[in-house]
């Protein structure tokens, strides 16, 4: 998965992540674990583009840029393609949800089109 971001980003994201404070940190964790409950709630639509859909991305997007260097929408996109073409992304939300990851990622592409 390394392979696929640029060496100074993913520095400058870890920098990020490492200077949180325990507050946000806690923060962080439990946003994590909102987007987990948002995700399991917003599948049972089977529309990526419905109200808890949108919830669920605009969690996941505050989530993202609270170790993101920067933010785009295109880099955003592109984690997205990562959540169905890396295995451990996959794994990841389709452990919390079956097809999860699918349905997160459709999700960001509706917010986004």
């Amino acid at each position: 998965m390394r392979e696929d971001y640029d060496a100074d980003m993913i520095k400058k994201s870890n920098q990020k992540f490492l200077s949180m404070n325990e507050a946000q940190y806690q923060s962080f964790k439990q946003l994590e674990e909102d987007i987990k409950d948002l995700l399991i709630q917003a599948i049972k639509s089977n529309d990526p583009s419905s109200p808890d859909a949108i919830t669920l991305v605009k969690n996941h997007e505050q989530w993202i840029r609270m170790t993101w260097h920067s933010f785009s929408p295109e880099a955003y996109l592109g984690l997205a393609d990562l959540y169905i073409d890396s295995p451990d992304f996959k794994a990841y939300y389709d452990k919390i949800v079956p097809n999860g990851a699918q349905f997160l990622h459709d999700a960001i592409h509706a917010a986004y089109k």
